[in-house]
């Protein structure tokens, strides 16, 4: 079975037409740009790996679609800095939240000791 009969079988395609289809209509209304962008650099990369891989001869297509991705990227890269943000907030909860386990388990290993 070839690699396309499998994206094909397995309704990968389909997806990624949806995600393709979400992504262009947030564009053009500007809502959640930055987030689809996101979604869409992952799409793009791996259409990259597989023009790279398995389909040398068109991979300047992939390479241009990337760089036009970087660019729109950027263009948004004032809405990625409350993703930090947020994103390093959530880390330093959830390393809170685990010291506070250990600690609790600590003291009850102790009291069962």
């Amino acid at each position: 079975m070839g690699y396309w009969v499998a994206l094909m079988a397995s309704k990968t395609m389909t997806l990624i037409v949806i995600v393709e289809i979400a992504a262009g209509l947030s564009l053009l209304l500007k809502k959640y740009a930055s987030l689809m962008m996101i979604i869409l650099m992952s799409v793009t990369v791996n259409a990259v790996l597989y023009h790279l891989t398995l389909d040398p001869a068109s991979v300047m297509m992939a390479i241009v679609l990337l760089a036009l991705n970087v660019v729109m990227l950027y263009a948004y890269k004032d809405s990625y800095k409350r993703i930090t943000k947020l994103i390093l907030f959530i880390k330093y909860m959830l390393k809170a939240l685990y010291s506070a386990f250990i600690f609790h388990y600590c003291c009850i290993f102790i009291q069962n000791f």
